[in-house]
C-alpha cells in the first residue's frame, strides 16, 4: 500500500494462528510436552503453515474498488486447513475497509488465535491505541489494565521474559495508531479487537531461546486478531479455562484502515 507515492504496506495482511509459545502453553526444546498446546500445535503444523495460490477477484462498487481474495492454508495434513476470506474496499481517500472470514477445520486442535499480521515500513514507532492498557492484555488477565487512551513506542512494548515468547497483545481495543515522522496509519476495528505491534514475528521468538539471540527487525509488524487464546496456568498449574480457548469453527472480523497527515 503507497500513499503519496510512499510506499507504507510491505507485506500481509496475511492469515495469522501461530504465536510464539508462552512457557504456559508448553515449554519449547523440553521433552514431556506432547499432551500440552504446544504439542498439538506443532502436530498439527501450526507453526508453518503453507498457502494455496490465492482466487482473486477486482470489481467496482461505487466509486470504491472490492479486491476479494480467498486463499487456502495448510499445517501437517489437508486436514489441518484454514479458508480464509479477505475483502479490501479502497476509496479514493486513504481508507480501505477490510473483511476477514476464516474457517478452521473442525479436526483442528484449540487455536493460538485466528488473526492477520502484516509489516509497515520502518518508521512507524509511534504507538497509540484506545483499549485495555498500559501494559500487555489477554482475555483472561486484564483485570489490572483500565480500558484508555495510551501512547508508547513499539520497541517499548517488548517483554524481556527469560524465554522469548508471546508478548505485547491488548485486548478490548477500539483503535491502534502507527505514526512515523510524516504519516499515521490508524486501524479502526468494525468490533472490540485483539492487537498488537512489535519489531519481532512470532517465528523470531519462537527461534530463540534466549533474550540476546533476537535481533529486532527495522520493520513494524502489525498483528490483528478477532481472538487470541488466554494465558491460563499451564507451566505450573491448570491450562487455560475453555472459555478462553479459540476452538475451530468460523470466525468473522473487520477493520478499517486510514492514512492521516
Amino acid at each position: 500500500m503507497k500513499h503519496d507515492q510512499q510506499e507504507l504496506l510491505v507485506k500481509g495482511p496475511k492469515l495469522n494462528i501461530w504465536r510464539a509459545a508462552t512457557d504456559n502453553d508448553g515449554i519449547k526444546k523440553w521433552s514431556g510436552q506432547k499432551h500440552k498446546p504446544l504439542g498439538k500445535w506443532l502436530d498439527a503444523g501450526l507453526n508453518k503453515l503453507s498457502f494455496a495460490k490465492p482466487e482473486v477477484t477486482v470489481r467496482r462498487k461505487g466509486n470504491a474498488v472490492l479486491v476479494a481474495i480467498r486463499q487456502k492454508a495448510y499445517g501437517s495434513s489437508r486436514d489441518m486447513s484454514f479458508d480464509h476470506t479477505h475483502e479490501y474496499t479502497i476509496s479514493g481517500n486513504g481508507m480501505v475497509a477490510v473483511n476477514n472470514r476464516v474457517v478452521a477445520n473442525a479436526l483442528l486442535p484449540e487455536l493460538p488465535r485466528i488473526g492477520v499480521t502484516m509489516q509497515l515500513v520502518p518508521g512507524f514507532e509511534t504507538l497509540e491505541w484506545f483499549g485495555c492498557g498500559p501494559h500487555e492484555s489477554y482475555c483472561d488477565r486484564k483485570a489490572g489494565t483500565p480500558v484508555d487512551l495510551y501512547k508508547d513506542t513499539v520497541t517499548g512494548q517488548y517483554v524481556p521474559y527469560g524465554m522469548p515468547q508471546e508478548h505485547g497483545n491488548k485486548v478490548d481495543v477500539r483503535w491502534m495508531s502507527l505514526a512515523g515522522k510524516q504519516k499515521k496509519v490508524m486501524f479502526r476495528a468494525n468490533k472490540l479487537m485483539e492487537c498488537s505491534a512489535s519489531h519481532f514475528t512470532a517465528g523470531d521468538l519462537f527461534k530463540a531461546l534466549h533474550t540476546n539471540e533476537l535481533e529486532p527487525r527495522q520493520e513494524v509488524i502489525v498483528n490483528i486478531d478477532c481472538k487470541q487464546r488466554g494465558l491460563g496456568t499451564g507451566s505450573c498449574g491448570p491450562q487455560t479455562l475453555e472459555k478462553y480457548q479459540v476452538k475451530p469453527g468460523a470466525y468473522e472480523f473487520g477493520y478499517t484502515m486510514a492514512i492521516e497527515p
